[in-house]
């Protein structure tokens, strides 16, 4: 659908910026995410029991592992 107030040439920009701004977004709620996950558990040993009673996945497990150095 074109609309006549814009050039085409315009309209592929604002596209390539809502793209780039959807993109953004979902980087900064991932890390959000990360760090509120992280925030959850004070030691390494408080992310294994959580892993272990399957409070969080494996995914998140690896994820805040490497985050605690290990």
């Amino acid at each position: 659908m074109r609309f006549p107030a814009f050039p085409n040439w315009l309209q592929w920009l604002l596209l390539l910026a809502v793209i780039w701004l959807w993109i953004q977004v979902s980087m900064f709620q991932a890390a959000q995410t990360t760090r509120r996950l992280k925030m959850r558990f004070a030691s390494r040993q408080d992310l294994e029991t959580a892993y272990t009673k399957g409070n969080i996945n494996r995914d998140e497990y690896e994820q805040l592992k490497g985050r605690f150095g290990g």
